[in-house]
């Protein structure tokens, strides 16, 4: 194991599993089992309908990552639920439960922020807004890779993914880091990268890389969470520090000075 991959190993204030933590003996080890966990626990706002459930006043739900010690505190236990007694979360939540499950087991494990092309697939080259999971990997193939413990088999087929959710395929994720990248380099279009009719374009990849890059310092919400507040005056921002976010892009987690929104400031 890496010394990058060790830094991951314990468990932070986010995905500390609480008093609930006491069932970790029982936790299976392999990602698809416990991936079935999370989603047992979970369900997400937006595809409520394909368990049955119907969220009409999405508006109204919080969006708001909670510590994984207090959403499994309000369910009691880590057994599975009915669907309309799961708690309701986002992209992001189903990455950090899935993280700290993990991490219960023994092996290193990280929520990244990026893109993914799975949720839009019938618009060719888009790559739409979302959160997964990395874990370290020793065999066969060391290294990080990727989970999605948001794909439910109901929601794979409902998007027609065809992918290993559990072990994903590079090109099936791109972390907000490798993307901003791409695009400074000019091999990729920033108009391609964000939220589906709402945001898109280098300022929103902005605010993914620096939701990114907290994520792997082990913090998962701040003030870059309210980026719909910034929404539409906040969209335009001075080119002239992009450099700084060039940085942020190459740094390591540890060095990294994360910079407040620039919307924020006058300054940009």
């Amino acid at each position: 194991m890496t010394a990058d991959a060790s830094r991951y190993l314990s468990h932070d204030a986010w995905s500390d599993l609480g008093d609930v933590g006491g069932c970790i003996e029982s936790l299976p080890e392999d990602i698809h089992s416990l991936c079935a966990i999370v989603q047992g626990l979970l369900i997400h706002d937006h595809f409520g309908f394909l368990e049955d459930q119907d969220f009409p006043n999405r508006s109204n739900i919080s969006r708001a990552t909670q510590p994984l010690a207090e959403r499994l505190a309000a369910l009691g236990s880590i057994d599975p639920q009915p669907p309309s007694q799961r708690s309701v979360g986002t992209c992001r939540d189903f990455a950090l439960m899935l993280c700290g499950l993990i991490r219960a087991t023994g092996r290193p494990a990280r929520v990244r922020c990026g893109y993914a092309p799975y949720f839009t697939a019938q618009t060719p080259g888009w790559f739409e807004d979302h959160w997964i999971t990395e874990y370290w990997k020793t065999d066969p193939s060391a290294g990080w890779r990727r989970a999605d413990a948001q794909m439910t088999p109901s929601l794979a087929k409902h998007l027609n993914t065809t992918h290993d959710v559990t072990d994903m395929p590079e090109n099936a994720f791109i972390d907000a880091n490798a993307a901003w990248r791409l695009v400074r380099a000019g091999q990729a279009d920033p108009d391609c990268f964000g939220k589906l009719g709402e945001v898109s374009g280098l300022w929103f990849m902005t605010v993914n890389l620096v939701r990114d890059c907290l994520a792997l310092k082990g913090k998962l919400a701040s003030d870059w969470d309210g980026f719909r507040a910034a929404l539409p005056d906040g969209c335009a921002f001075n080119q002239g520090v992009l450099e700084t976010y060039d940085h942020l892009a190459k740094a390591e987690p540890q060095s990294m000075e994360i910079p407040p929104p620039f919307w924020a400031n006058s300054t940009g």
